[in-house]
Protein backbone atom coordinates (compact mmCIF):
# COMPACT_ATOMS: atom_id res chain seq x y z
CA UNK A 1 0.00 0.00 0.00
CA UNK A 2 3.11 2.24 -0.13
CA UNK A 3 2.51 3.47 3.43
CA UNK A 4 5.30 3.82 5.96
CA UNK A 5 5.19 1.38 8.89
CA UNK A 6 5.64 4.33 11.24
CA UNK A 7 2.09 5.44 10.47
CA UNK A 8 0.80 2.17 12.00
CA UNK A 9 3.19 1.58 14.89
CA UNK A 10 4.30 3.90 17.69
CA UNK A 11 7.60 2.26 18.66
CA UNK A 12 9.83 -0.70 18.03
CA UNK A 13 9.35 -3.23 20.83
CA UNK A 14 12.13 -5.62 19.87
CA UNK A 15 14.90 -5.54 17.29
CA UNK A 16 17.79 -7.83 16.41
CA UNK A 17 20.55 -7.07 13.94
CA UNK A 18 21.54 -9.18 10.96
CA UNK A 19 25.02 -9.56 12.45
CA UNK A 20 23.52 -10.99 15.66
CA UNK A 21 21.34 -13.38 13.63
CA UNK A 22 24.47 -14.54 11.78
CA UNK A 23 26.38 -15.00 15.06
CA UNK A 24 23.45 -17.02 16.45
CA UNK A 25 23.47 -19.25 13.32
CA UNK A 26 20.02 -18.17 12.11
CA UNK A 27 21.52 -16.69 8.94
CA UNK A 28 24.55 -17.65 6.88
CA UNK A 29 27.80 -15.74 6.90
CA UNK A 30 27.99 -12.91 4.40
CA UNK A 31 31.03 -11.90 2.38
CA UNK A 32 30.99 -8.51 0.72
CA UNK A 33 32.97 -7.54 -2.33
CA UNK A 34 32.92 -3.96 -3.52
CA UNK A 35 33.26 -3.77 -7.29
CA UNK A 36 33.72 -0.30 -8.71
CA UNK A 37 32.39 0.66 -12.12
CA UNK A 38 33.01 3.85 -14.06
CA UNK A 39 29.45 5.06 -14.68
CA UNK A 40 28.29 8.37 -13.25
CA UNK A 41 25.10 8.82 -11.21
CA UNK A 42 25.44 12.59 -10.73
CA UNK A 43 22.62 13.41 -13.15
CA UNK A 44 20.21 10.73 -11.87
CA UNK A 45 17.48 12.36 -9.85
CA UNK A 46 16.17 11.04 -6.55
CA UNK A 47 12.52 10.04 -6.21
CA UNK A 48 11.04 8.95 -2.85
CA UNK A 49 14.50 8.53 -1.34
CA UNK A 50 16.04 6.41 -4.10
CA UNK A 51 17.32 6.84 -7.63
CA UNK A 52 14.59 7.57 -10.19
CA UNK A 53 14.14 4.15 -11.85
CA UNK A 54 13.99 5.25 -15.49
CA UNK A 55 16.98 7.54 -15.21
CA UNK A 56 18.93 4.92 -13.27
CA UNK A 57 18.22 2.27 -15.90
CA UNK A 58 19.43 4.51 -18.70
CA UNK A 59 22.78 4.88 -16.91
CA UNK A 60 23.37 1.31 -15.67
CA UNK A 61 21.82 -0.76 -18.48
CA UNK A 62 24.54 -0.57 -21.09
CA UNK A 63 26.24 -3.38 -23.02
CA UNK A 64 29.59 -2.44 -21.53
CA UNK A 65 28.39 -2.37 -17.93
CA UNK A 66 26.35 -5.58 -18.29
CA UNK A 67 29.42 -7.32 -19.73
CA UNK A 68 31.46 -5.95 -16.81
CA UNK A 69 28.92 -7.34 -14.29
CA UNK A 70 29.01 -10.78 -15.96
CA UNK A 71 32.81 -10.79 -16.10
CA UNK A 72 33.03 -9.94 -12.39
CA UNK A 73 30.52 -12.72 -11.65
CA UNK A 74 32.73 -15.14 -13.59
CA UNK A 75 35.79 -13.89 -11.73
CA UNK A 76 34.36 -14.06 -8.19
CA UNK A 77 31.40 -16.45 -8.12
CA UNK A 78 31.23 -18.63 -11.20
CA UNK A 79 30.20 -21.70 -9.16
CA UNK A 80 27.47 -19.92 -7.21
CA UNK A 81 23.72 -19.66 -7.75
CA UNK A 82 22.81 -15.97 -7.83
CA UNK A 83 20.15 -13.30 -8.07
CA UNK A 84 21.04 -10.11 -9.91
CA UNK A 85 18.94 -7.12 -8.90
CA UNK A 86 18.36 -4.78 -11.83
CA UNK A 87 17.08 -1.24 -12.38
CA UNK A 88 14.08 -2.07 -14.57
CA UNK A 89 12.52 -4.90 -16.60
CA UNK A 90 14.55 -4.16 -19.73
CA UNK A 91 17.70 -4.27 -17.63
CA UNK A 92 16.60 -7.71 -16.34
CA UNK A 93 16.25 -9.00 -19.90
CA UNK A 94 19.45 -7.39 -21.16
CA UNK A 95 21.56 -8.63 -18.26
CA UNK A 96 20.12 -12.16 -18.49
CA UNK A 97 20.95 -12.15 -22.21
CA UNK A 98 24.51 -11.08 -21.45
CA UNK A 99 24.90 -13.94 -18.97
CA UNK A 100 23.53 -16.41 -21.53
CA UNK A 101 25.85 -15.09 -24.24
CA UNK A 102 28.75 -15.87 -21.88
CA UNK A 103 27.50 -19.44 -21.34
CA UNK A 104 25.89 -18.87 -17.93
CA UNK A 105 22.27 -19.98 -17.85
CA UNK A 106 20.18 -17.00 -16.75
CA UNK A 107 16.49 -16.07 -16.78
CA UNK A 108 14.70 -12.80 -16.11
CA UNK A 109 11.65 -12.56 -13.84
CA UNK A 110 9.43 -9.50 -13.55
CA UNK A 111 6.06 -8.45 -12.17
CA UNK A 112 3.94 -8.65 -15.33
CA UNK A 113 5.43 -11.99 -16.38
CA UNK A 114 2.98 -14.82 -17.07
CA UNK A 115 2.50 -16.55 -13.70
CA UNK A 116 2.94 -20.08 -15.09
CA UNK A 117 6.16 -19.03 -16.85
CA UNK A 118 7.41 -17.31 -13.69
CA UNK A 119 6.73 -20.39 -11.57
CA UNK A 120 8.53 -22.61 -14.10
CA UNK A 121 11.50 -20.23 -14.17
CA UNK A 122 11.76 -20.20 -10.37
CA UNK A 123 11.41 -24.00 -10.19
CA UNK A 124 14.27 -24.32 -12.72
CA UNK A 125 16.32 -21.92 -10.61
CA UNK A 126 15.59 -23.87 -7.43
CA UNK A 127 16.56 -27.12 -9.17
CA UNK A 128 19.86 -25.65 -10.37
CA UNK A 129 18.96 -25.68 -14.07
CA UNK A 130 19.26 -21.89 -14.09
CA UNK A 131 22.30 -20.38 -12.38
CA UNK A 132 21.32 -16.70 -12.35
CA UNK A 133 17.94 -15.00 -12.00
CA UNK A 134 17.70 -11.32 -12.91
CA UNK A 135 14.95 -9.36 -11.19
CA UNK A 136 13.61 -5.86 -10.82
CA UNK A 137 11.75 -5.35 -7.52
CA UNK A 138 9.89 -8.66 -7.76
CA UNK A 139 12.16 -10.83 -5.59
CA UNK A 140 13.30 -8.23 -3.06
CA UNK A 141 10.77 -9.22 -0.39
CA UNK A 142 9.11 -12.51 0.47
CA UNK A 143 11.14 -14.65 -1.92
CA UNK A 144 12.76 -17.57 -0.13
CA UNK A 145 15.26 -19.73 -2.01
CA UNK A 146 17.86 -20.82 0.58
CA UNK A 147 20.27 -22.22 -2.03
CA UNK A 148 21.20 -18.72 -3.28
CA UNK A 149 24.92 -18.22 -2.77
CA UNK A 150 25.49 -14.82 -4.38
CA UNK A 151 23.68 -11.52 -4.68
CA UNK A 152 24.59 -9.25 -7.58
CA UNK A 153 23.72 -5.63 -6.94
CA UNK A 154 23.50 -4.66 -10.60
CA UNK A 155 21.48 -1.60 -9.60
CA UNK A 156 22.68 0.90 -7.04
CA UNK A 157 20.30 2.12 -4.37
CA UNK A 158 20.21 4.92 -1.83
CA UNK A 159 17.79 2.94 0.32
CA UNK A 160 19.37 1.07 3.22
CA UNK A 161 16.15 -0.93 3.67
CA UNK A 162 16.06 -2.02 0.02
CA UNK A 163 19.74 -2.96 0.11
CA UNK A 164 19.19 -5.10 3.22
CA UNK A 165 16.14 -6.76 1.61
CA UNK A 166 18.12 -7.60 -1.54
CA UNK A 167 21.16 -8.89 0.36
CA UNK A 168 18.88 -10.86 2.67
CA UNK A 169 17.67 -13.05 -0.20
CA UNK A 170 21.01 -14.85 0.02
CA UNK A 171 21.37 -15.14 3.79
CA UNK A 172 19.10 -18.14 4.39
CA UNK A 173 20.85 -21.20 5.80
CA UNK A 174 21.22 -24.09 3.38
CA UNK A 175 22.97 -27.45 3.68
CA UNK A 176 26.62 -26.96 2.75
CA UNK A 177 26.45 -23.23 2.02
CA UNK A 178 29.25 -21.59 3.99
CA UNK A 179 28.48 -18.00 3.03
CA UNK A 180 26.74 -15.68 0.62
CA UNK A 181 28.81 -13.38 -1.55
CA UNK A 182 27.25 -9.93 -2.05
Amino acid sequence: DNKELGSFFDKIVYSISISNLIKADYLTQVTGRRILTSFNLNNVQTHRGDFAAGELASVVNTKERNAFVVNKFKEHSINRKAIAFCADVKHCHDLAQTFNTEGIVAEAVWGDMDLIQRKRTLVDFSAGQTQVITSCSLLTEGFDEPSIQAIIMARPTKSKGLYIQMAGRGLRLYQEKKDCLV
